[in-house]
């Protein structure tokens, strides 16, 4: 008789066992369905970003040539100032084109991660040459600035307002690349987890 309570215990146990079992499966079916969707959104979260510099180079792309001819600028500057927002434009969709795999459904973690820490090492080569071509690019607008203008108050003021642009584009473009990093870092942060959790 106790051997038959025994075996009807441990028998209950199993199937307990198997509940337990089952829920938890469920439960880390779900987790990961959570985890991919605030995956998905952190990326996009990233594409967003590098919609808006596209956005903002576009911009400066069709708004520089008039600008600048307006104010008297040689067509040389003018035309290099065209090329870089072009370069600067399409080096953009290329760095984060590779984050649409976060949006199919079945992507694969790695895939992701590697998507992602291609952003940030295209970022970072952005900068060796992105800063580099600025510095030259604003010495040359000091240099036609300086040889267009005879009226020194109407020069004071094109320096200036070039000045406070050109801090705003250094704050601006520093906390994009900030931010941009911090983001992607928590995106493979995330993944590391899962990947560590799921094995």
């Amino acid at each position: 008789m106790i051997e038959n309570v025994d075996r009807s215990e441990v028998q209950e146990l199993r199937r307990m066992l198997d509940v337990l079992n089952r829920r938890l499966e469920k439960e880390l079916v779900v987790n990961e369905k959570m985890i991919r969707r605030a995956m998905r959104e952190k990326v996009g979260g990233l594409r967003k970003r590098g919609r808006f510099i596209r956005i903002v180079g576009l911009f400066g792309l069709l708004y520089c040539p008039f600008a600048l001819y307006f104010l008297g600028f040689s067509w040389w500057f003018n035309g290099v100032t065209e090329l870089f927002f072009g370069v600067a434009v399409g080096y953009d969709y290329y760095t984060y084109r590779g984050l649409r795999i976060a949006s199919l459904p079945d992507s694969n973690m790695l895939d992701i991660a590697r998507a992602v820490v291609r952003v940030k090492q295209r970022n970072a080569s952005w900068l060796k040459f992105g800063i580099p071509f600025i510095l030259i690019w604003l010495s040359w607008f000091s240099y036609e600035l300086l040889n267009m203008n005879s009226d020194q108050e109407l020069l004071y003021g094109e320096l200036i307002g070039g000045g406070v642009g050109c801090v705003i584009g250094l704050i601006a473009g520093i906390s994009h690349y900030l931010a941009t990093r911090r983001e992607a870092d928590e995106v493979l942060r995330q993944i590391e987890d899962f990947t560590s959790v799921s094995q």
